[in-house]
């Protein structure tokens, strides 16, 4: 049976943060980015540790009309007990953001009291 949830917490920056395991067994500390409507984010440092490569270029939009091309690399992550197939985003900084295409259809919890989160499918 798949597992029905994941757990993260929020740092002291007040940010909400998860781990997420890639197919090759590394754990990579994600933040959680709700206005980010892809799977991952990562710098092009990380692509490069995990021995991903660069599989093309995709146009993004960010605030107001900012437009600009960013590469692209695929990869398997495990997520909630499976192995699925997603699309990275590479970025030119330090940034590592899982956004909201991993988290459809799925419950987000926020306890910034007790420090801690969950995403659930109940």
């Amino acid at each position: 049976m798949a597992t029905t949830k994941e757990f993260g917490k929020v740092n002291e920056q007040l940010e909400p943060c998860i781990f997420v395991e890639f197919e090759n067994g590394k754990n990579v500390e994600f933040l959680i980015d709700i206005g980010f409507n892809g799977a991952l984010c990562v710098p092009f440092s990380l692509i490069k540790e995990l021995g991903l490569k660069k599989v093309s270029e995709v146009e993004i939009f960010g605030i107001g009309s900012h437009q600009e091309s960013i590469g692209m690399a695929i990869t398997k992550i495990i997520w909630f007990g499976q192995t699925i197939e997603i699309e990275i985003l590479i970025n030119d900084g330090d940034d590592r953001l899982l956004g909201s295409e991993l988290l459809d259809g799925k419950i987000l919890r926020i306890n910034y009291r007790n420090k801690n989160l969950s995403i659930s499918d109940r």
